[in-house]
């Protein structure tokens, strides 16, 4: 079986349910209605990026938020089903239903880490962020799904220091200090040059032991139209491995470098940044850099 059997029932059914069961238990349902959907599947109505002129990677994290079973008010059933709640569950979707997934898993979060700031909260989701069933634009998925054990379990933080613009009391523009778990390079124009950019990235350790981490880059083609990196001299260049002593942190440059001769248009993907001893512990940043004649 390659997917998760789920029902609902009420209440009083479930309690004696519970109640019925012993080791020796089994039971089978009678009257019943069957579907199966796949998950990781991105809803033709979320919302997409980039950012309008920054570029910036949006959105950076995805949940579940389609056909999710939520409370809801008894007076939407009509007036004369106020005060009954046998009527006050209903299946909604959209933003309403992925942001408590993601405030919920936040919460989760500060419980076993309470000392973690919004910024680093926000980094850690999307560094332990799964992939999706199909292939994604990062301006469709960000980081990707969120996995809220992984979120909890991990001891390492990957954090690109970075700047975003916003508006002063006088609606003057003004940088402030960004910190992601995104490369936003933001785009560039050729103007006949050669373009070379970086972007500061932090590795901090708060295990009790030294860990050595591969980085390799995952580059999209032609998903959404992004451009070959390779055919057009494009390179984002990292050490291929990075050391982090225990209960440390260090920085490291990732730069973007594009010939004059690069094709206009976006170039994006993730890198993939694994622990050398136990391949199961690995994170993931995406990145994006656009560029125009």
């Amino acid at each position: 079986m390659n997917f998760v059997v789920g029902f609902s029932l009420t209440y009083e059914d479930g309690i004696a349910l519970r109640d019925a069961i012993t080791d020796e238990s089994s039971f089978s349902f009678g009257d019943r209605s069957e579907s199966q959907t796949p998950g990781g599947v991105l809803a033709d109505f979320s919302s997409r990026g980039p950012v309008n002129e920054s570029f910036a990677i949006k959105p950076e994290v995805s949940a579940p938020g389609v056909n999710t079973l939520s409370p809801v008010p008894t007076y939407m059933n009509g007036p004369d089903y106020i005060g009954d709640y046998e009527y006050a569950y209903g299946r909604k979707s959209g933003t309403s239903m992925s942001a408590p997934h993601v405030a919920g898993t936040a919460a989760l979060l500060l419980e076993v880490k309470p000392d973690l700031s919004p910024a680093d909260i926000k980094t850690t989701l999307m560094n332990t962020a799964n992939p999706m069933t199909l292939d994604y634009s990062v301006f469709e998925i960000g980081a990707g799904q969120i996995d809220p054990v992984a979120a909890i379990e991990t001891d390492v933080l990957v954090q690109v220091k970075g700047e975003t613009l916003t508006l002063d009391p006088t609606n003057n523009e003004v940088a402030i200090r960004d910190l992601t778990g995104a490369l936003n390079y933001g785009t560039f124009a050729k103007n006949g040059k050669n373009v070379r950019d970086f972007q500061s990235v932090t590795f901090k350790n708060t295990s009790a032991e030294s860990k050595t981490f591969t980085i390799e880059f995952d580059h999209h083609v032609g998903i959404q139209g992004s451009k070959d990196a390779a055919l057009n001299g494009i390179a984002f260049q990292a050490p291929q491995t990075v050391v982090v002593p225990a209960g440390q942190t260090i920085t490291q440059n990732i730069f973007f470098i594009s010939p004059k001769t690069a094709e206009a248009g976006t170039y994006e993907g993730y890198i993939n940044i694994t622990n050398q001893a136990d391949s199961n512990e690995q994170y993931r940043v995406p990145f994006a850099a656009g560029i125009t004649n």
